[in-house]
């Protein structure tokens, strides 16, 4: 905002126009904005969330909280019916999935997001993640005595 405010400002001019502002309106709405205006609307019309998104943090907390607990818990799952190198691929699997499924939930939360999109990058997360976990998993099991 303050290295490129010119370019922010054709950002939500071009943001606007999408919505169905003229452009010959939408340039001097961007224009008159106040810094901290503009960064504002910008936010608002490219991702679709606004300041009052973020009032809650005391409600925020525990579904935090709890969505992350749920979350750790799903790939748990298929070790309760399975052992072994199946059980890892089936948790892999339904691990990739609930991110996938979190992703296109996100992307109903944010508009501006495309469900694909946010699905394959918190697909990409979680393998990551799990890359990282499983490597973690393994060179700990080494230091284990036998």
């Amino acid at each position: 905002m303050r290295q490129a405010p010119d370019q922010v400002r054709a950002d939500l001019t071009a943001a606007l126009e999408v919505d169905g502002v003229p452009l010959a309106e939408g340039r001097p709405v961007a224009a008159r904005l106040e810094p901290e205006a503009l960064a504002r609307a910008l936010v608002r019309e490219e991702r679709g969330l606004s300041a009052g998104h973020l009032r809650r943090p005391w409600q925020a907390a525990p579904v935090a909280a709890l969505s992350t607990a749920l979350g750790a818990f799903v790939p748990t799952l298929p070790f309760f019916f399975l052992d072994g190198p199946a059980a890892i691929v089936a948790a892999a699997a339904v691990s990739l999935a609930a991110h996938f499924g979190v992703g296109v939930a996100k992307s109903a939360i944010v508009p501006a997001l495309r469900w694909w999109a946010a699905g394959g990058e918190m697909t990409l997360i979680g393998a990551l993640e799990g890359a990282v976990t499983f490597g973690i998993g393994l060179w700990a099991a080494h230091l284990l005595p036998h």
